[in-house]
């Protein structure tokens, strides 16, 4: 039997660096994994259910919307992770997607924007207006105020999580925040700012928020991954 020539010494370091460079990408895609999971099992969203008199959450998996009654129809705030999920929730209150009338997105991400194809009376929105999931939407631009039946809608854009982060304030006092923020023991914080893959830009979300913590007339404030509070002052430290 012949004996294998030696290799090279060019090409032992060529297969070195592959080794090396294979190692560290397996290495840098499990930590990133592995801290998707832990900022993930952070998240408790709120269950489906009624809020208060008038207004609805709806869970879906691990994200929630919520649900505005108006003169016997709907204004959604964001959409949940996807169509079987959503109609679920929404069956499970007794609303019917076609007396949605209004959608209003936080941002584009998937788990908020999943189940809009369902709404097809309703007009959406979200601030820079494109198009979501084959779905026509209107612009908002920072401080328009939308008003749906006897409900004044609010935008105030909240830049961090995402560039064009929105949250809404509907009748002056539920804040509807999307990712904009977590809840934990009915105070304000970052939005999961360990791992850069949640927010884009921790220090934006910080200025977001203390700009949030100027409006005194906040009573409640409803979040996608960390339910609700009532604790009108969740965001004092913020001021």
């Amino acid at each position: 039997m012949k004996k294998r020539p030696a290799l090279s010494l060019g090409r032992k370091i060529a297969m070195i660096a592959t080794i090396t460079a294979v190692v560290i990408i397996v290495t840098l895609l499990l930590a990133m994994f592995i801290g998707y999971a832990n900022e993930k099992s952070k998240f408790t969203p709120a269950g489906t259910g009624e809020v208060t008199d008038g207004i609805y959450v709806i869970r879906t998996d691990f994200v929630s919307f919520y649900a505005f009654e108006t003169d016997g129809k709907y204004v959604l705030f964001d959409t949940g992770t996807d169509q079987t999920l959503a109609k679920a929730g929404l069956d499970q209150l007794n609303i019917d997607p076609v007396d949605v009338i209004a959608v209003f997105l936080t941002h584009g991400h998937h788990d908020h924007t999943g189940s809009v194809g369902l709404y097809t009376n309703a007009e959406h929105y979200i601030y820079d207006g494109r198009a979501v999931k084959n779905i026509n939407t209107n612009p908002l631009a920072d401080g328009q105020t939308v008003t749906v039946g006897n409900l004044t809608v609010k935008s105030v854009l909240t830049p961090g999580h995402t560039d064009l982060s929105t949250c809404f304030l509907v009748n002056s006092t539920h804040l509807l925040v999307g990712d904009t923020l977590s809840l934990k023991d009915g105070k304000a914080e970052l939005f999961n700012s360990w791992f850069w893959f949640f927010n884009k830009s921790n220090a934006k979300q910080r200025v977001s928020l203390h700009e949030l913590a100027q409006i005194d007339s906040v009573t409640h404030i409803l979040s996608a991954h960390y339910g609700y509070t009532g604790n009108a002052a969740a965001l004092k430290a913020w001021k």
